[in-house]
Parts: C-alpha cells; sequence; structure tokens
C-alpha cells in the first residue's frame, strides 16, 4: 500500500469537511503499519484482508472475505444492487469486521459518534454563514431526541459511511472500500448507514437486523435502529450543507443536500407516527 501522507495535501479531499486538506494521520495508520507487517512476513494476514484500490475511487483501502487483488473499477463503476436478502454473507462477514478488526490493530483508534459529529457540523455551519443556519436548532434539537432514543450501545469498529458506491461486487466477492470514516462506534450505525443510503424498505431492514443479531428485531432494537437511521441521514444532510460552502469540487451540493434532507424529514416523521 502506497502511504501518501507526505505527498501534496491538495491531492486528497477529505470528505470530513469537504474541503481539500490533508488527512489526518491516525485513522488507517494502524491499518497501513500492519499491512506493511504483514508483507514483510512479520505477522499473519490481516482479517479481514485489506489491500489497495483504483485511484479513481478515491479510497486506500478494502475489504473482503479472503486475500487477493481488488477489481480495478473507476469511480464510475462503484455500484451494487444492495439487498441483504441477496447477501447474506456480506452481513455476517461485516459482524465479523466489527468484532474481529480490533484484533489486528494497535494504538489509539479515534471514535465515530455520529451525534457529536453533527453538532460539529452545525458549528462549521454557523461559523462560516451557511444559509441553512437557520435551520440548525430545530435540526439539533432533534438530533437530541435522537441520541436520547437510541440508548445505550455496544461498541464495535465500524467502517461508518456505508455508501453503495463504496462496494465493488466482482462476481465472486464484495468488497468494501474507503475506510476513512473507521472507528468505534455502535455498529447500529453501519447497519443504518447502509440501510437509510440504499433505501431499503422496511422487509429489507428487517431482515437487516435479523441477519447481523442472529433474531428478530424486538421493540428495543427497532427503536434504536430508527433513531441511529434517522441521525445518520441527518449526518449526511449536513455534511452536504457544509460542503455546499467549503468544497472547490464540481459538484451540485445544493442538490445532494435537498435530497438527504428531503430523505431525513421523512425518516424523522415515520419515526415520530410510530412514537419512538
Amino acid at each position: 500500500m502506497h502511504d501518501r501522507r507526505d505527498e501534496p495535501a491538495h491531492l486528497f479531499p477529505d470528505r470530513a469537511c469537504g474541503e481539500h486538506k490533508r488527512r489526518a494521520p491516525g485513522r488507517l495508520d494502524d491499518v497501513r503499519s500492519g499491512l506493511r507487517q504483514q508483507r514483510r512476513g512479520e505477522r499473519p494476514p490481516l482479517l479481514p484482508a485489506l489491500d489497495s484500490v483504483h485511484p479513481d475511487t478515491r479510497a486506500d483501502t478494502a475489504w473482503a472475505g479472503q486475500n487477493g487483488p481488488v477489481p480495478e473499477r473507476s469511480g464510475a463503476q462503484l455500484h451494487t444492487a444492495l439487498h441483504p436478502a441477496d447477501h447474506r454473507a456480506l452481513f455476517q462477514q461485516g459482524r465479523r469486521v466489527h468484532r474481529d478488526m480490533p484484533r489486528h490493530l494497535r494504538g489509539p483508534l479515534l471514535a465515530f459518534w455520529v451525534f457529536h459529529v453533527v453538532r460539529d457540523y452545525a458549528h462549521t455551519l454557523t461559523e462560516r454563514g451557511s444559509r441553512h443556519a437557520p435551520r440548525l436548532p430545530g435540526l439539533l434539537a432533534i438530533a437530541e431526541e435522537l441520541e436520547a432514543a437510541v440508548g445505550p450501545v455496544e461498541v464495535v469498529f465500524g467502517h461508518n459511511d456505508l455508501l453503495p458506491a463504496n462496494f465493488i461486487d466482482d462476481g465472486e466477492r464484495i468488497w468494501l472500500i474507503d475506510w476513512d470514516y473507521a472507528g468505534w462506534n455502535s455498529p447500529l450505525f453501519d447497519l443504518a448507514n447502509l440501510a437509510s443510503n440504499a433505501e431499503f424498505d422496511h422487509a429489507a431492514e428487517e431482515h437487516l437486523l435479523a441477519e447481523y443479531f442472529g433474531r428478530p428485531p424486538d421493540a428495543r432494537l427497532w427503536k434504536s435502529y430508527t433513531a441511529m437511521k434517522c441521525a445518520s441521514l441527518l449526518r449526511e444532510t449536513l455534511w452536504g450543507m457544509v460542503s455546499e460552502i467549503t468544497s472547490q469540487l464540481a459538484f451540485d451540493y445544493a442538490a445532494y443536500t435537498a435530497d438527504y434532507l428531503a430523505r431525513f424529514t421523512r425518516a424523522d416523521e415515520a419515526r415520530k407516527a410510530v412514537g419512538v
């Protein structure tokens, strides 16, 4: 794997804030170190396997259920019809990633708590005079409700950015790329993040939770999951808002924000309708 920390900072867009700047060390440095040791024969292979990917993906690591080269695909080709009924092994492997990855990493690792991220984005939007600033008090009030509804959580090592475009299906394996947000989190965030971004219906969500937890979801799990799904959509909405005023990429972030704001609004209304 090519360690790019010494190359010019402008080459690496930081999706966490929508700006072009050097990615902060610490997120994946221990993963990279482990890979170097693995290739020198100083340690057994990591579980899950990690390797480099095509530069067009704007990611520098990938995951699959076994060792092997990542298929070279351009960014435009990174898409697959993700449905839990079709990818049972994917979610079983995801559970394994959550629990087994920390056994192979050393040193401090970052945490990703979506409600802290939301509050931080809100500060950025206020400081930079975003056109969305008048919305923020109401959105932050909802975020507090959601955080309380999530309740106590299990902590695992999460991917934390499960967009459909971060999966590559090469016909034999499904690869998970773009680990820039990886860190400690509730497994519910990865599950809710995937379901909300891929727009799973209720039956697909129920299947997803049952496959992951090994049992049908009860009322407590549904409440936590539903709140986390809304939080995932809210974070993506605020990320779009921040990117509107910070990113130099030729992309319609205003439309992106509007799309995710509509998704969040629908999900939050559905949550309130069932009393979560």
